[in-house]
């Protein structure tokens, strides 16, 4: 099993700060300590990147890109940036996604396979990069 403390959590945002707050207390409230969270500002032009550097939320990581990359380009990117940070499992999630408090601990967490079936509810194992 993965403990739910070697999870990034990688939420994605373009232009919707509000959401964002709602979605990052939401996360805060998680009955798992120790949750990081990793923010991938999407080239925001509505003062979300002023909002994440004032933010004091511990675990907290932002990546604020100069040029928006999409919503798939945030996400690889975030995916590729939690690895990095040595994460064993990703949480992908839209800034307007606001998870219950238990959602993370009700997560079944088992450790990748080696194929996308070993993948449940939005949970993500991180893979080793492969060179061809």
């Amino acid at each position: 099993m993965i403990d739910a403390r070697d999870v990034t959590a990688v939420v994605v945002t373009y232009n919707r700060l509000p959401l964002l707050r709602r979605c990052l207390a939401a996360l805060q409230a998680q009955t798992v300590q120790g949750l990081r969270v990793l923010v991938v500002d999407n080239a925001s032009a509505d003062g979300t990147a002023e909002y994440l550097k004032t933010l004091a939320m511990p675990g907290l990581v932002c990546r604020i890109l100069t040029e928006n990359l999409g919503g798939a380009g945030g996400f690889a990117y975030g995916m590729q940036a939690a690895a990095e940070l040595g994460c064993k499992a990703v949480w992908l999630m839209d800034d307007d996604t606001f998870p219950e408090p238990q959602a993370l601990e009700a997560q079944p967490m088992q450790p990748w396979t080696g194929h996308m079936a070993g993948c449940q509810a939005g949970l993500w194992p991180r893979m080793a990069a492969t060179s061809r």
